[in-house]
């Protein structure tokens, strides 16, 4: 019921927040000149008012906006997947429904040591860790269904059920808490993500 319906009408108002800032932005940044040129219907009140010429608008657009999205996959969010998944949808449709371009990435101390960008090339080892996961998982580029696949899958790895939903993206082992990794692999990942798509507005959220 939450994914289908209450997540959806919660990042619908959450979209709608964002055009009416957006929109009040652009307002307060659209400027008015006169063009030299007469506004013809306004002639006969030249002699009341000097109002009399052609405005033109020059409207500012709000900057666009990416959006890194970093969750904690390690031991001690077990408990709390069901609502890790639920906080994870509600933002991924909210960016979906708000054309807000994002990337999803899982960080925990298990697997392969590396941390892994848009074309998969090792950064650095784990500066504490022995082992340590920074993976992407999502984008901006996946449909809403696969979007819900994916947060029904999270809900499920914590029944031992993981994969039980057909999906190509593969949720790894929960284990440490490589923070710092996760911290400079997140900055690295947005930095990234803002030159792919010239983004002007560029954020990164921790979900933890």
């Amino acid at each position: 019921t939450f994914i289908n319906s209450e997540a959806n009408a919660v990042a619908t108002q959450m979209s709608a927040f964002y055009e009416r800032k957006k929109r009040a932005w652009e307002m307060l940044n659209t400027s008015n000149r006169k063009t030299g040129k007469l506004d013809t219907s306004k002639i006969a009140k030249y002699k009341t008012s000097d109002n009399i010429f052609q405005k033109q608008s020059n409207a500012k657009e709000g900057a666009n906006h990416g959006l890194t999205i970093v969750v904690d996959w390690s031991s001690s969010m077990y408990e709390v997947i069901a609502e890790m998944a639920q906080q994870l949808l509600v933002v991924m449709l909210y960016c979906k429904k708000s054309n807000i371009k994002f990337q999803v990435y899982f960080f925990t101390g298990d697997g392969a040591i590396g941390f892994s960008t848009h074309n998969d090339i090792p950064l650095f080892e784990s500066l504490m860790y022995g082992s340590f996961t920074f993976k992407k998982m999502l984008t901006h580029t996946a449909s809403v269904a696969d979007i819900q696949n994916f947060a029904i899958n999270m809900i499920m790895y914590s029944f031992d059920m993981n994969g039980r939903i057909k999906s190509d993206v593969k949720i790894p082992n929960m284990a440490g808490t490589p923070l710092q990794d996760a911290a400079v692999s997140a900055y690295t990942a947005a930095q990234e993500f803002k030159m792919l798509h010239n983004i002007e507005n560029n954020s990164i959220m921790f979900i933890t």
